[in-house]
């Protein structure tokens, strides 16, 4: 066999498959309600000429006619056979014939019923009849090629006859030729999806008689609920929505649920289910979610940022937000239930993942409404990760603090090291205990703070730091006794040798104080020995008894000015920018000076004098 007559003999093929699936499909529609039909006719049809013989009839008609076509020469494509006409005339009169005998399909009530198994029948059909026509369309030769390949001396005898006496070849070929000359533009329709119905073709449906009107027909709803705005419990922020309807649903449509259709085209099943929003959404949870602890953790490291977002990111925090607010029971697939509620329930985290990919779709890089949103519904998982990550500012005098308040010479806080850190990945750990017993742990990025946070977790370790407090206590007192004794005797001891001095006094006075050297004159340029005022503090008061007076005053916003007074006298002036060093210029002033020292420690005291 030639390879002109294989191409013909495959185009064949080809042509007549697809026709086959285009006439099961509209034989789909109409075969269950004939069956008992059919059965009614074939009892009572007396005409001797069935169905089958109009077909037969028909094919030898188309037989004749084609050989007529062959016996001359290669000419113009021959119009159309006239046995279509006759055909159809042939069929419309025995339709007639046999309405006597059972009613139209078409009149018959339409279902009552329609479920998801049907839906999936219809969806499966229509998909099967789209690409059947487009085959047609695609392969079969028009009724002039189709002559031609009749005519042609390239095939042999048996596909001639075939090309001639299939009726499905020729329905191929006829309904190529009307597509290409514009009289079905439905097929076009039909495989885009962009099958029109006008105004009057709904017109049209209304008026068909009330009997198959009469009955309606009761899709059954969908029994999963719609989803609460507010949650299930009604105690969540409401949840921004989704304004497209074919978006919405799609956040819900599990990929099992779609990974039988096979026969839908691999673009259409990737835009069928969740998935892709789910890649979408995970992406923009983790970019909204950086933003919001960004400024919630405004102190933090980004090795804590990155733990904290992981956090409100993770599959657990997202499956409890899904059930919260529903979308378990909003989710359609094809687990089973004892699969979902014992497996690691992942595919409702990846629910919520779709949700937010969804609202991004519609908004695009506005999203400041959905951020809003889920710092509302992170609100209380981020509280307590402030409580964890959050640390209060550290106190550097808290060692000091806990050994003040428990510390002893032979028992005292200790501080021991539990984990070394790397200052960035890992921290240090220290615990701090006393006898043994733990007062509390400090978690920092170097050492000397961790000691310093287990210091200060002691200070709020109330029950073990009055443990301790009480047993210091109970051992100071004593030794508080005998301090107070000493001190006591070191004060009679002081009383009596003021006792002494004073019963050694001369009965009178020296001379009088000479009040006219005084004030002295200070010098600035002296070294200053900031140790001046307590020096001349001691030595009035073991000379004379009596303590010097010290007066001050702001000068020129930024000076201090200090007159020394001694038994009312007023001895000298001094200033500088530091209070303490102008009082220690004046002390020092006057030590220094022999003779103002000798004159303003006269001693008046007799032993008449009074105490």
């Amino acid at each position: 066999m030639s390879s002109f007559s294989q191409k013909n003999l495959a185009a064949q093929n080809i042509a007549e498959t697809a026709n086959k699936g285009f006439m099961s499909y509209i034989n789909n529609w109409t075969s269950t309600s004939q069956q008992e039909d059919n059965k009614v006719i074939s009892s009572n049809l007396d005409d001797p000429l069935s169905v089958s013989d109009i077909d037969s009839d028909t094919s030898m008609s188309s037989n004749n006619s084609s050989k007529n076509h062959h016996s001359s020469k290669r000419s113009s494509p021959a119009p159309v056979p006239s046995t279509v006409t006759k055909k159809t005339k042939i069929t419309d009169k025995y339709l007639k014939e046999l309405s006597a005998y059972h009613e139209p399909v078409f009149d018959k009530p339409p279902p009552t019923t329609i479920g998801i198994l049907d839906m999936n029948q219809l969806e499966h059909s229509t998909k099967t009849m789209q690409k059947c026509v487009s085959s047609i369309l695609e392969k079969a030769p028009n009724c002039n090629q189709l002559q031609y390949l009749i005519e042609s001396d390239e095939i042999d005898n048996g596909i001639r006859l075939e090309l001639q006496d299939n009726p499905l070849i020729d329905t191929a070929s006829k309904l190529k030729s009307l597509h290409e000359i514009g009289k079905l533009p439905i097929l076009d329709q039909i495989i885009n999806d962009e099958v029109k119905i006008s105004d009057d073709d709904l017109k049209k449906l209304k008026k068909i008689p009330a009997k198959s009107n009469s009955v309606k027909v009761n899709s059954p709803r969908d029994v999963v609920p719609e989803i609460a705005s507010t949650g299930v419990h009604h105690d969540m922020p409401p949840l921004p929505p989704i304004n497209n309807p074919k978006l919405f649903e799609r956040v819900f449509i599990h990929k099992s649920t779609v990974n039988n259709k096979q026969y839908l085209e691999a673009n259409h099943l990737l835009h069928s289910h969740n998935e892709r929003l789910e890649f979408y959404g995970d992406s923009i949870l983790n970019n909204l979610a950086t933003l919001i602890i960004f400024k919630e953790f405004p102190d933090s490291t980004e090795g804590d940022l990155s733990k904290i977002r992981s956090k409100l990111v993770s599959n657990k925090t997202l499956i409890k937000i899904a059930f919260q607010y529903g979308f378990d029971k909003k989710l359609r697939s094809r687990i089973s239930d004892d699969v979902l509620k014992t497996g690691d329930k992942k595919i409702f985290a990846d629910v919520f993942e779709a949700y937010i990919g969804a609202l991004a779709m519609e908004r695009g890089f506005d999203l400041e409404d959905v951020k809003e949103w889920l710092a509302k519904v992170y609100a209380p998982l981020i509280h307590e990760l402030k409580i964890e990550y959050i640390e209060e500012p550290i106190d550097r005098e808290a060692k000091s603090k806990l050994y003040g308040l428990i510390g002893q010479d032979d028992l005292h806080p200790v501080y021991n090291t539990l984990q070394m850190g790397d200052g960035i990945h890992n921290k240090f750990i220290v615990q701090c205990t006393i006898n043994g017993e733990e007062l509390g742990r400090g978690t920092a990025n170097n050492l000397k703070e961790a000691g310093l946070r287990a210091a200060m977790a002691g200070l709020n370790n109330n029950e073990v730091l009055k443990k301790y407090f009480v047993a210091r206590q109970q051992i100071e007192r004593p030794i508080k006794l005998q301090r107070l004794e000493r001190e006591n005797a070191k004060k009679r001891e002081v009383a009596e040798r003021l006792e002494q001095e004073r019963n050694n006094l001369p009965s009178t006075p020296s001379s009088p104080i000479r009040t006219s050297m005084f004030p002295i004159s200070v010098n600035e340029n002296e070294p200053l020995d900031i140790d001046a005022k307590n020096k001349l503090y001691g030595i009035l008061g073991r000379k004379i008894g009596d303590k010097p007076a010290y007066l001050t005053s702001q000068i020129n916003g930024n000076l201090f000015k200090v007159v020394l007074c001694v038994r009312g006298i007023t001895i000298c002036e001094a200033t500088d920018p530091s209070k303490k060093k102008a009082m220690a210029r004046a002390a020092q002033t006057l030590l220094e000076n022999e003779r103002a020292m000798r004159e303003i420690c006269k001693d008046f005291r007799t032993k008449d004098s009074p105490e």
